[in-house]
């Protein structure tokens, strides 16, 4: 019985740790994935940002 619960308390050891790994690499993920969406927002607008501000001076030239 003594063999059994040092063997399953080190199996629950193990899974755990596993986990907590899993924990903290799906978090890096997240952050990752967070800060690449925040560049891609601030590209969107500032292509909006432009492609407003083109179409202004088109519409400048055009009313010449």
């Amino acid at each position: 019985m003594k063999d059994f619960r040092t063997e399953t308390r080190a199996a629950l050891q193990i899974i755990q740790t596993e986990q907590q790994s899993t924990r903290e690499e799906m978090t890096q993920r997240f952050k990752e994935v967070k800060h690449t969406l925040s560049h891609l927002e601030s590209d969107i607008i500032y292509t909006f940002q432009k492609t407003a501000e083109h179409e202004l001076k088109l519409n400048r030239i055009k009313n010449l």
